[in-house]
């Protein structure tokens, strides 16, 4: 199971993933993001094909296509939640006193 795609820049200013993704079918893929950030491809590691993604308005959309096509060739990715910062330092903080005379 893979948590998030994690990317290196090359030399020519792609995107490359640093991880092999693989398929529940055996699978394994490799993905890249042109540098203009609206297009991306998925190679499969095996066969070397590569599928054009794109284009996409924005390099967020462009990674969130190609993982939904990753998702639709069987890769798995677990759920993952993040906590945003402001609810972590509320709770550090416990309740508030203000307004106690006692």
């Amino acid at each position: 199971m893979n948590t998030r795609i994690r990317y290196n820049k090359n030399p020519n200013g792609v995107l490359v993933s640093k991880q092999i993704l693989k398929a529940d079918n055996g699978r394994e893929y490799k993905v890249t993001v042109n540098p203009d950030g609206k297009t991306g491809s998925i190679i499969d590691a095996f066969t070397g094909d590569s599928s054009l993604i794109g284009p996409a308005t924005s390099p967020h959309k462009i990674r969130l296509k190609i993982k939904q096509e990753l998702e639709r060739r069987g890769v798995k990715f677990i759920e993952e939640t993040r906590k945003s910062k402001s609810k972590s330092t509320e709770e550090n903080q416990g309740p508030s006193n203000a307004g106690d005379d006692n």
